[in-house]
């Protein structure tokens, strides 16, 4: 029985090396499928010492020397970790990126959260550790995939641009009522045009170009007052 026990005494040294040597897992994981090997080297050995003859030594051995062999932990710790790092750097780019408003980021956030979350999903459902790597490979290419066009600013600044122009149409006292209402209606179309044009794009360079365009476009509406005018020389 001796020479049968350190047999399986062993094979959980050689398990035990394997384990520590294996950097894809957590000390969590080693310490957990250290544990689960002497478990099986311990009933093995008690199996051996219950053996009332050779032969079933031998078998109880071989179960023993096997069953440590067959503690193959899988990693899932560190992938998971790696796809909670992609994410929170992922957040940080969208905190800082100004051209979004805080509706965007944090359905951008939502997004990447999600991504991430379907990633650890499918690491813990991987059964060996060729999946766990794909699958956090795949999570952190899906969280880094996430790259928000902030739109809300980029109509905002045209809204704005309409509300100056509206105001100075207003205070244009050259202007009769229709031409103010028609030098109104003409810098409306001209923001209508230009928010339908930022989301339609697909990209920030996009979006900036067709605010820029917008804003101008509205700008450029400098209605010359012409009734009055003739109401005066009519008038005289």
């Amino acid at each position: 029985k001796d020479k049968a026990k350190a047999a399986v005494d062993a094979a959980l040294a050689e398990k035990d090396k394997a384990i520590d040597a294996n950097d894809k897992l957590s000390d969590a994981e080693k310490s957990a499928a250290k544990d689960e090997a002497k478990k099986a080297a311990d009933e093995a050995k008690k199996a051996i010492d219950a053996a009332t003859d050779q032969a079933g030594v031998d078998a109880k051995a071989t179960e023993g020397t096997d069953a440590v062999a067959a503690v193959n932990p899988v990693g899932k710790d560190k992938a998971k970790a790696a796809v909670d790092a992609a994410l929170a750097e992922k957040d940080k780019a969208i905190d800082a990126n100004d051209k979004l408003s805080d509706a965007e980021k944090a359905a951008a956030k939502e997004e990447a959260k999600k991504a991430a979350d379907e990633a650890k999903k499918a690491i813990d459902a991987a059964t060996d550790q060729a999946g766990v790597d794909a699958k956090a490979t795949e999570g952190t290419d899906a969280v880094a995939a996430v790259n928000p066009v902030g739109k809300d600013k980029a109509k905002a600044a045209v809204d704005a641009a309409l509300a100056e122009k509206d105001k100075a149409i207003d205070a244009n006292d050259k202007l009769s009522d229709a031409e103010k209402a028609a030098a109104k209606e003409e810098a409306k179309k001209a923001a209508d045009e230009a928010k339908k044009a930022i989301d339609a794009a697909t990209d920030q360079a996009g979006v900036d170009a067709k605010a820029t365009e917008g804003t101008e476009a509205v700008e450029a509406v400098n209605p010359v007052g012409k009734d009055k005018a003739k109401a005066a020389v009519d008038a005289a």
